[in-house]
């Protein structure tokens, strides 16, 4: 028994050993790319400690050397820097319309550890748009990326030719779909998406009799107000219960919102539900009556700004009833 507790030991010890080696090699300069940098700064990074520069770093080297070496293997590698952001957004043939990262002014900084961005992009080009940007970000920053659309999702019911197959069914609910992506697809910004372009869409498809849409979910995405706008709303909202005559507490809340401490109005990746962009062509509230002809259209102006659309559309939002002759 004494004879296996030592050979334990000691085998513990050379695991322990060979764990140091292993882990604890010195860092070649090429390896370090996961630091965030906006413009050759680091992102959410107050300091940069090297513990033990004969593991962890060069020897005697010191902090401030280590963050250099960090920020040329970082630009080598053309990563992790707003920059690098900005040059995939310009080449998938995107906007960059404003920015927040933590060391922005008050009135757009982010949280430490968080970037976002909000662009201008047509709607099928956004997918890769985001995962060029997932590529390029730095490691243990959180981007995120928000454009101007608006959401929605009609809801049919549709007669079709009787006789058809399981896979029949599904061949229709999928030419459906893609009938109206199509039309979506040619949309510009700020053109609305027209109630009676959809159901024409859907009747086009082979074995479709008769559809009926019964409701239209719209949303858009929450993208805040940006700069100025965004400042002065924060400052509506501190002053809100505060008596106008108690200058004291006026200039309280002022100094509070435009402070470093004061939250900011940012976007987010959420959608926003808002029925008020489902409308007449004349801008007017709908009816359900309206929704069921196509007398209607999903608006792509918000605030005055030209906004896409975008289908959001799935088989179950599809009830298919087959016509008897």
């Amino acid at each position: 028994t004494r004879y296996k507790m030592i050979r334990t030991t000691v085998n513990w010890h050379l695991f322990f050993f060979f764990f140091l080696l292993f882990f604890f090699h010195d860092t070649a300069t090429t390896a370090i790319y996961t630091l965030s940098l906006p413009d050759a700064l680091p992102l959410c990074i107050a300091r940069v400690t090297n513990f033990d520069a004969t593991f962890l770093g060069v020897d005697d080297e010191s902090d401030e050397e280590l963050r250099l070496r960090a920020k040329a293997a970082l630009r080598s590698q053309g990563k992790a820097t707003i920059a690098a952001l900005i040059r995939v957004i310009a080449e998938e043939r995107a906007e960059l319309v404003e920015i927040w990262d933590p060391n922005s002014a008050p009135a757009k900084q982010s949280e430490a550890g968080t970037t976002i961005l909000m662009v201008n992009s047509e709607p099928e080009r956004f997918p890769s748009l985001q995962t060029r940007i997932e590529q390029t970000r730095a490691a243990g920053v959180r981007t995120t990326l928000v454009a101007r659309y608006v959401y929605f999702k009609p809801r049919m019911v549709v007669e079709i030719d009787s006789g058809l197959t399981a896979a029949g069914n599904d061949k229709v609910v999928a030419e459906i779909i893609a009938a109206l992506q199509d039309y979506v697809d040619g949309l510009s910004s700020g053109d609305p998406a027209n109630g009676q372009a959809l159901l024409n869409a859907a009747k086009g498809v082979t074995n479709v009799r008769e559809v009926k849409i019964v409701d239209v979910i719209v949303w858009r995405s929450d993208v805040a107000k940006p700069g100025a706008e965004t400042l002065v709303d924060a400052i509506m909202a501190a002053l809100q219960g505060i008596p106008l005559d108690d200058t004291a507490a006026v200039r309280q809340g002022i100094s509070q919102t435009v402070s470093q401490d004061a939250p900011s109005l940012q976007p987010t990746a959420q959608r926003l539900p808002d029925r008020g962009l489902l409308q007449t062509p004349a801008g007017e509230p709908v009816s359900d009556e309206m929704i069921e002809s196509g007398e209607f259209q999903v608006s792509a102006s918000v605030d005055g700004e030209p906004w896409w659309v975008m289908l959001d559309m799935a088989a179950e939002d599809i009830l298919l009833l087959e016509k008897e002759d």
